[in-house]
């Protein structure tokens, strides 16, 4: 598979970074809410060129999707697929099954005697993980997840591969990622007509994969998947669309949603029942500096993907990451959120449930300002369930987490 290359991507972002300061320069008021005001020696502002950065469409250019760390991917056997297991002749989109004492099994849609072969066991969850942009089910977006889930527990884990649909340009990976949901609909389908129940099947998905969850749960013929994970769910191109190319609330019965780029890579709107937003959902501690033209891409890449490493750390430890309410998300003001909850991020049995049909009372006790207000009254106007917005902290070295 081709990938691009990090000097391709680096000598992209150079020209977007310095496209967009000699426009900033000519527009000193510029677009973005945060924007700060030229000093007396605009050149040397770093604080402008940086706010100029975050306000360019992405989606434009590339999307990154790559781990922070780029070591050890190959040379470690632990991240590392046996690529015979994903059909070179097979379809654009191959579901790999991971099991614990088992080799990988590539399992065929609409074929009863491949499943029953397989090492699938009814009585496990299964998880169905996906990468996102120029990436596959051999990096490490996948491959964290996964190791973290069969070291800790046995499970089903399913390995997406829709690399084929998104291995080069960003607008027509938004096109292959429509055609990936409709895969993962119909494989969802098959299960279910394997006997797979619903309620076992959680799906995570990371940037662009995160709407091919979204977009797959919707094809669902028997009802809805349990639980959809978003990992920094992809921002260019996803923030005026309709509900059914995108994450949201609707596209099963738990919905969190973990943001550590947005407005850069990714949305910060809520998508979820839940939205997480650890150290302000924008920049990770540890993160190269996004000012700092030499590292822009690196800064991309570590703040964007740090979504799937907090994600794998919850799998391993429980109680990783205490989260406190928020009323509303606002970059300004995430860190002053000190509403105490005893939600952990990616614990769904510490989710705090605030059923607007069923425990009024529970909803009453939990609104702590008018825009919390606001929320329950949509939430008894649609008749779904209304979680929240959290925020936490972070250490900026894994283990990241202060637990």
């Amino acid at each position: 598979m081709v990938v691009l290359t990090p000097t391709i991507i680096f000598f992209n972002t150079l020209l977007v970074t310095s496209f967009m300061f000699i426009v900033s320069m000519s527009n000193p008021q510029g677009n973005f809410e945060s924007a700060t005001a030229f000093s007396s020696n605009p050149i040397l502002n770093m604080s402008r060129l940086k706010e100029s950065i975050a306000s360019v469409n992405w989606s434009e250019y590339f999307e990154v999707n790559k781990d922070n760390s780029k070591t050890n991917v190959v040379s470690d056997p632990l991240y590392v697929v046996n690529e015979t297991y994903l059909d070179p002749y097979g379809p654009n989109v191959q579901f790999i099954l991971f099991t614990r004492n088992n080799p990988p099994y590539n399992l065929k849609m609409n074929a009863h005697e491949n499943f029953v072969s397989s090492y699938f066991n009814y009585s496990r969850p299964t998880k169905i993980i996906i990468h996102g942009f120029i990436s596959s089910i051999k990096e490490t977006v996948f491959q964290m997840s996964k190791n973290a889930y069969l070291e800790t527990g046995d499970y089903n884990v399913i390995g997406m591969d829709w690399s084929v649909l998104c291995e080069f340009e960003y607008f027509t990976a938004m096109r292959g990622a429509q055609i990936a949901g409709a895969y993962l609909g119909a494989f969802i389908n098959y299960l279910v007509e394997e006997g797979v129940d619903l309620e076992n099947i959680h799906v995570i998905g990371h940037s662009l994969g995160a709407h091919v969850a979204a977009m797959g749960a919707d094809k669902i013929k028997a009802g809805k998947i349990h639980r959809i994970t978003g990992l920094d769910p992809a921002g260019p191109g996803y923030n005026d669309v309709p509900a059914i190319y995108r994450l949201d609330p609707s596209d099963a019965k738990l919905v969190d949603v973990i943001h550590t780029n947005m407005r850069l890579l990714s949305l910060s709107q809520p998508q979820g029942h839940l939205d997480f937003y650890p150290n302000g959902g924008r920049f990770q501690p540890g993160c190269p500096e996004l000012s700092d033209i030499w590292t822009v891409t690196n800064s991309l890449e570590c703040n964007h993907g740090r979504a799937y490493y907090y994600f794998a750390e919850t799998i391993r430890n429980k109680r990783a990451f205490k989260s406190y309410r928020c009323a509303h998300v606002d970059v300004q003001k995430l860190d002053m959120c000190i509403i105490p909850t005893e939600v952990y991020m990616g614990q769904e049995d510490t989710y705090e449930v605030l059923d607007c049909s069923k425990n009024l009372l529970k909803v009453d006790r939990a609104i702590q300002t008018n825009d919390w207000q606001m929320a329950v009254e949509k939430c008894l106007l649609s008749n779904v369930s209304w979680y929240g917005l959290y925020f936490l902290k972070t250490k900026a070295v894994p283990p990241y987490s202060f637990s």
